[in-house]
């Protein structure tokens, strides 16, 4: 009896490292994200995604829900045809890389590129959330150039000020998050 026992945590063992073996890394799921917004794959995109993902956007608005999440998608490929992970790193299943963005707001206040900050959260090759802030000097930087503009610049339909107060608290959303395990978001009421 001890050796049936002793045979069945064994394979269940060796079954459960080969699952995880099998899996994705967090990496390649992001990366795979990325070539099916290049190839306005929306489908393929959506087929990455846990059924209860978040995505976060850098002045804090949350996208939740598969609608939701299509639509945003959906956006996200035709405002960003460049898309690509700059600087990845893996931290267990956390993938943090940042992107350049060239929108024309940020051209028309001379700051383009901005560099934003994103942090995904990958669970057996599905992903969970998807948290993107501005880095603080990158938001010294517009706000440098809102304050330069004779009368208040508007930022994605926002005045600047407003735009730079989202920002901020998403940066330091963020960086509150990044030092909490795990990275989970509350969903809105």
């Amino acid at each position: 009896m001890k050796t049936f026992a002793l045979i069945l945590v064994a394979s269940l063992v060796v079954s459960n490292v080969a699952a995880r073996a099998g899996d994705p890394d967090p990496l390649s799921t992001m990366q795979a994200l990325v070539d099916a917004e290049r190839s306005f794959d929306i489908d393929r995109a959506m087929s990455l995604f846990a059924d209860e993902a978040v995505i976060v956007n850098a002045a804090g608005a949350i996208t939740t829900g598969t609608d939701d999440l299509k639509r945003f998608l959906d956006e996200d490929m035709w405002y960003n045809g460049s898309l690509v992970l700059q600087q990845p790193a893996v931290n267990g299943n956390r993938v943090s890389w940042t992107e350049s963005v060239s929108a024309d707001f940020y051209r028309e206040l001379g700051v383009a590129p901005v560099r934003f900050a994103f942090t995904a959260v990958v669970e057996n090759g599905k992903i969970d959330s998807i948290i993107a802030h501005v880095p603080r000097d990158e938001i010294a930087r517009i706000e440098a150039a809102c304050g330069r503009s004779a009368a208040e610049p508007l930022i994605d339909v926002r005045s600047c000020s407003e735009f730079i107060r989202h920002l901020k608290s998403q940066a330091n959303a963020a960086a509150t998050a990044s030092t909490h395990q795990p990275l989970r978001i509350g969903r809105p009421g």
